[in-house]
């Protein structure tokens, strides 16, 4: 579905424009300029127009704005977390003293040994195993003429 800025008004006796009026031609800038003018016209002339609609959706904008305040959130966020002191230390160095005592590191080790074999586990029940090339076939066994049910 097009953008309302780009909805076309057609019909018997109109010709093809959209909602603010403005032709096909217009949507594209005023084209090159004519050796008679003095400067030339910047490609983005009316784009960020003041006073008349612009050529680019307003939600845009705001999309991106919202984007742009959400980075910059999460950037003094992170700078908080490392550079603020809180007490004698800063947010991450007690994060990391926190997660470098003995009861933690120990933790961290069962946790990666769990992984580790939760990962070979399902690597095993996925892949099925290859058999070595080099070992016999198994073959059942014939047995003695002599040890032979007898009727």
């Amino acid at each position: 579905m097009p953008s309302p800025s780009r909805q076309l008004v057609h019909g018997p006796g109109l010709s093809l424009v959209d909602r603010w009026g403005r032709s096909p031609a217009d949507w594209w800038g005023p084209g090159p300029t004519t050796p008679t003018s003095r400067a030339p016209i910047p490609a983005f002339a009316g784009y960020f127009s003041v006073g008349q609609p612009g050529r680019y959706d307003p939600s845009v904008f705001g999309i991106a704005g919202r984007r742009v305040a959400e980075a910059l959130v999460a950037l003094f966020a992170l700078l908080g977390f490392v550079f603020v002191p809180l007490g004698q230390k800063t947010a991450f160095e007690h994060t990391f003293a926190i997660f470098s005592t003995p009861p933690a590191v120990g933790a961290f080790r069962e946790l990666a040994g769990t992984v580790l074999r939760l990962k070979d586990r399902i690597v095993e029940a996925v892949v099925p195993p290859v058999a070595p090339k080099n070992q016999p076939k198994p073959e059942i066994p014939k047995l003695p003429e002599s040890t032979a049910r007898r009727r």
